[in-house]
């Protein structure tokens, strides 16, 4: 589950339609820029349940497209030490 664009999109969708709403009615900017904190909030939880459990991941975003980069940890047969890898 790829959610991190959402941190751009959804504060930068809000910022252009609210003052569009601004001119309809005060009130219905109010609550977009209320839901998009909220909408917020909820990502940002989600992504660090999704951190938690999955640990790290390295999104590279190329055009196009994005690929996604784990970190993998080699260990040691013999010694039961980490390698680092280059």
């Amino acid at each position: 589950m790829n959610i991190v664009p959402l941190f751009i999109i959804i504060p930068l969708t809000a910022a252009f339609v609210i003052p569009l709403l601004g001119k309809l009615s005060k009130k219905s900017s109010d609550v977009l820029a209320n839901l998009s904190v909220f909408s917020m909030v909820v990502v940002s939880v989600v992504l660090f349940f999704e951190l938690y459990s999955r640990g790290f991941v390295t999104y590279v975003y190329k055009v196009g497209g994005a690929a996604v980069h784990r970190r993998k940890r080699l260990f040691a047969r013999h010694t039961g030490r980490n390698k680092r890898t280059p």
